[in-house]
């Protein structure tokens, strides 16, 4: 199951051998699978936390995770946000389908064109489909990726899952060096066909062919 992790965040207590983990299913009420959405897994009062979004058949899961109690909030664009209480007391919880409400508010903000779905998973990188969210004549890069599900955009800095994206390419090319927010403020949307996700390895890690286990959040613009 290929599955984006979109945070690489852990704050104290989360430790990679607590050897528990939650998984799910997340559909549309009526049961279509939302591949795409955003889950994020914190605890209470904790604005951070591990993310990840569900693959291709809406299933997503979260490993490594101590016990205790925690907030699970799922969001996906032109629906509600889903957010319920777990307790994580069992190595293994799979929390079977969760529904998720449209918002017909919300779904002015979506345009879906023909049967390109608006976001794609492959291997650990999230594809979006530009023609599926709707901007401004005029609106840039950014303008853009703040319509996408997981993205939040505050004083020119982009999040992903709460991460922080540190470097942006287009058409896998670094552009305006190491300034995301120039980079993106700089580049018009209308040009972009879609936008890829993903946690870039480190060099040596590439050179090597050997994890080290550092990454960068990365936004891969591919033009028209």
């Amino acid at each position: 199951m290929a599955l984006l992790f979109l945070s690489m965040l852990v704050f104290q207590g989360w430790t990679q051998s607590s050897g528990h983990r939650i998984q799910g299913k997340v559909e549309e009420k009526g049961a279509q699978a939302l591949p795409g959405a955003t889950v994020i897994l914190a605890r209470p009062n904790v604005a951070t936390g591990r993310g990840v979004i569900t693959d291709n058949e809406g299933n997503f899961i979260i490993r490594n995770i101590p016990p205790g109690k925690y907030i699970l909030r799922i969001s996906f664009i032109g629906y509600h946000t889903l957010q319920k209480t777990v307790e994580i007391r069992n190595a293994a919880i799979n929390l079977g389908t969760l529904l998720l409400k449209v918002s017909s508010e919300k779904l002015k903000e979506v345009q879906v064109v023909g049967k390109t779905p608006p976001v794609e998973i492959k291997g650990d990188t999230a594809s979006f489909n530009s023609l599926a969210y709707k901007t401004n004549p005029d609106a840039n890069a950014q303008d853009l990726v703040s319509k996408l599900p997981g993205v939040s955009v505050e004083n020119g800095q982009v999040k992903v899952a709460g991460e922080e994206v540190k470097q942006v390419l287009v058409d896998g090319k670094p552009f305006f060096g190491n300034d995301p927010k120039a980079a993106m403020q700089n580049l018009p949307a209308e040009i972009i066909s879609k936008i890829q996700v993903f946690d870039q390895q480190s060099e040596q890690s590439r050179f090597t062919g050997f994890d080290d286990g550092n990454t960068t959040k990365t936004i891969n613009f591919v033009t028209k």
